[in-house]
């Protein structure tokens, strides 16, 4: 609602009175990450470790961290596509090794967070992330089981139209879906 300020100091109000609040930690990196200054990212970083410091099993603080690495991921990969002549890429050998790391952290993030979260939301956005991480290294073949399956967690979560107040249609992970689209 535009109200980040307010929320950030609602959270830091709660740490203060909370120091181990988890809830508190994750917010304020919520509110950090969709801040619109790149430093702020830093600090939500701090943040969600420190929130993995203490719960290394909560799978939001998982799924963050994991969303993250593959992003640094993206990130080195595409410094890695510039740097390489032609040649290689045609070879398929573009991935940079500190590309290959992210993702495969962002893996072993998500693998934790599917196996402690207790909603099927949760587990299929972690599903979701180990997917998309292995669609990216080039694993065509485990992307495709993963985005098949958090596909199937999340597919009947009804979603009540705003226009219509009759029947609730019903929709799952529409990233999982667009990701098995790009698999065929």
């Amino acid at each position: 609602m535009g109200r980040l300020e307010t929320a950030m100091f609602a959270f830091k109000r709660a740490e203060d009175l909370d120091p181990g609040s988890l809830p508190a930690l994750l917010g304020q990196a919520i509110v950090l990450l969709n801040g619109t200054e790149k430093d702020r990212v830093l600090d939500a970083m701090r943040l969600l470790e420190k929130a993995h410091a203490l719960d290394s099993r909560q799978p939001t603080v998982l799924l963050l961290l994991a969303d993250h690495l593959f992003f640094r991921g993206l990130v080195s990969q595409d410094q890695a596509q510039e740097e390489t002549s032609m040649d290689s890429l045609r070879s398929g050998e573009h991935m940079s090794e500190s590309a290959q790391v992210c993702f495969d952290r962002a893996i072993t993030l998500a693998l934790t967070a599917l196996e402690h979260a207790k909603t099927n939301t949760l587990r299929s956005q972690a599903c979701f992330q180990v997917a998309r991480s292995h669609h990216h290294a080039g694993r065509i073949y485990q992307a495709f089981q993963y985005y098949e399956q958090a596909s199937k967690l999340d597919e009947c979560r009804k979603v009540y139209s705003h226009q219509s107040k009759s029947a609730p249609s019903f929709q799952g992970n529409v990233l999982a879906q667009f990701g098995l689209g790009q698999m065929y």
